[in-house]
């Protein structure tokens, strides 16, 4: 079967939904600097008040953004996580499934 299928290096895919652990964490360091722009209503003046709101709408559309996108960033690294564990398991028990099946084909070609 040359050239058929795919391999997948597990460890490889576990470093990486390990390595997604940096991007969740710049996400939070965004979502608290966003946090700390917010502007008290007196440095609006009566006249920004206007602006403030539109402005206030925006910061938490973009902190909403933020908290979304870390909790997907965790997900994909959990599932990514997973997935390479799974393929470890698959690839264990097939090295032991032709281990088992060459040791029978060994011992039954030697009672012959």
């Amino acid at each position: 079967m040359t050239g058929q299928g795919f391999e997948v290096d597990s460890d490889a895919l576990r470093r990486f939904g390990r390595d997604l652990e940096t991007f969740q964490n710049t996400a939070a360091r965004l979502t608290e600097k966003i946090s700390g722009a917010d502007v008290t209503d007196t440095s609006w003046g009566v006249v920004g008040l206007v602006v403030k709101e539109v402005y206030d709408r925006v910061l938490g559309e973009h902190q909403d953004y933020l908290r979304g996108m870390q909790q997907r960033i965790t997900e994909a690294a959990d599932l990514l996580i997973k997935t390479a564990n799974e393929y470890s398991r698959a690839d264990v028990a097939t090295e032991k499934r032709i281990a088992d099946i060459t040791g029978a084909l060994d011992g039954g070609a030697r009672r012959g």
